[in-house]
């Protein structure tokens, strides 16, 4: 894994990752979900719990999850070399795309190694995308942490990290069912799913 500073060279899957998310957002038509993607409908209750942000700042993840505007989340952690680059680089290179549909929305990446990524670890994993306003990065305690993952049906085998699943949500709005998509979906079909959970949340209010 790359030394991590602040806003630093992008290490080369990040910088891979990306290119590749920009390329397939400007593609031709003919992309097409991979076969090996699969989504589903979830519906839960996120758990009354703080966690914390890459600034230190407290987060209530039912609170935020509660405000009324799209969401999106990922599961990932920051020595992760594989898929949680290309996660979080697709989301990254779809930023103006999510904007430009849904206005105002949140993207949300919880680590899954909270004894690892300490707030200041996520500040500068975040020095490589950037964030933005719309985008928080959130660490917390252990027990914490493995109860999102269990609200959001996350858990991984063994407890092993490097066994969590490539996982997206997505939700239009909080009176909405998650849509969650498992596998490495790129930047084209992230920015689809999201038009779709937007699209469908304002035709039903």
């Amino acid at each position: 894994m790359a030394n991590f500073g602040i806003a630093p060279r992008l290490p080369i899957w990040v910088a891979l990752s990306v290119s590749l998310s920009l390329v397939t957002l400007a593609g031709s038509r003919a992309a097409q979900l991979d076969t090996g993607i699969v989504r589903s409908e979830l519906r839960f209750v996120a758990p009354e719990i703080t966690l914390t942000d890459d600034a230190r700042r407290p987060v209530r993840l039912d609170q935020l999850l509660a405000e009324r505007r799209p969401v999106i989340v990922q599961f990932i952690f920051t020595s992760c070399t594989t898929i949680c680059g290309v996660l979080t680089s697709t989301l990254a290179a779809a930023r103006n795309e999510l904007s430009a549909i849904g206005g105002d929305y949140q993207a949300i990446s919880i680590t899954i190694d909270p004894d690892y990524d300490t707030p200041e670890r996520l500040h500068e994993f975040a020095g490589n995308f950037p964030l933005d306003d719309h985008w928080r990065l959130l660490t917390g305690r252990s027990d914490d942490i493995a109860r999102v993952l269990a609200t959001f049906d996350a858990r991984f085998a063994n407890d092993a990290k490097a066994n969590h699943r490539a996982y997206t949500y997505l939700r239009g709005a909080p009176d909405q069912p998650w849509v969650r998509i498992e596998g490495l979906i790129n930047c084209k079909q992230l920015v689809s799913e999201y038009r779709s959970v937007v699209e469908n949340a304002h035709h039903l209010h």
